[in-house]
């Protein structure tokens, strides 16, 4: 079976893109030579490989091969770096993580990650329960997720704990206290409940190359807080 790496190309972007004309821009050719190196791609294979929608979506074979494109490209542009590093090429390396992470103490990996010359972060944003679906699908190479369950293929490295807080606008709370005392249940009644989140996750990745081991080490953000906070109503405010 010949798999030709523009037509894999073609698929990643489709997929990545949500759309056939996104995907020949960024690939720089017209749509109607995607959805040629598409339906060639399906031929060869036997079966249908995106799901024509909006956006596209992979169908379980095309997934396969959108694992096979990523790894590909991934490779092919460690090759290019180590036979010519003065080309200045950057590598793109796909990553899960939660809202609340990236709102708080992710800030730090991206200020890291600016200062690299020959790597580029594609975050996708997902709830930390299930990010770790994307790993297992391809779509990135690491995630942030509470799943301490490695993905195959992967490891699993703790990154700490997130503490969360219960706030509510003054006037919510006031309404539901006049009611009578709240069930502690719900947290209204001033505890400091402990939820487990991204924290309690691991940054996992699929490559043991020199790039994905760079961006583990730098996920790692050694020295950071191990219980940041997620900003109060006050604070964002302000």
């Amino acid at each position: 079976m010949d798999l030709p790496a523009p037509q894999l190309a073609a698929l990643v972007a489709v997929v990545d893109r949500g759309t056939f004309e996104a995907a020949a821009r960024e690939l720089h050719v017209t749509a109607s030579a995607v959805s040629q190196r598409i339906r060639a791609l399906e031929s060869a294979v036997g079966q249908v490989l995106v799901r024509r929608a909006s956006p596209c979506t992979a169908t379980p074979a095309g997934a396969t091969l959108v694992r096979l494109g990523r790894a590909q490209a991934l490779l092919q542009a460690e090759v290019r770096t180590a036979l010519e590093p003065d080309e200045g090429r950057r590598t793109e390396l796909g990553l899960a993580v939660n809202a609340d992470s990236l709102a708080t103490w992710f800030r730090d990996v991206l200020a890291e990650a600016a200062t690299w010359d020959d790597t580029v972060l594609r975050l996708e944003v997902e709830d930390q329960a299930h990010s770790h679906e994307l790993l297992r699908r391809g779509e990135t190479l690491a995630a942030v997720t509470s799943d301490p369950e490695p993905v195959q293929g992967c490891s699993v490295e703790p990154l700490g704990t997130m503490r969360y807080l219960p706030a509510a606008a003054p006037a919510l709370l006031e309404r539901h206290l006049s009611r009578g005392a709240p069930d502690c249940n719900t947290r209204i009644c001033g505890s400091r409940p402990r939820a487990r989140a991204a924290g309690d996750g691991a940054i996992t990745a699929t490559s043991t190359s020199p790039t994905a081991t760079k961006a583990r080490r730098t996920l790692e953000i050694e020295g950071r807080p191990s219980v940041p906070r997620v900003p109060g109503f006050s604070q964002m405010a302000a």
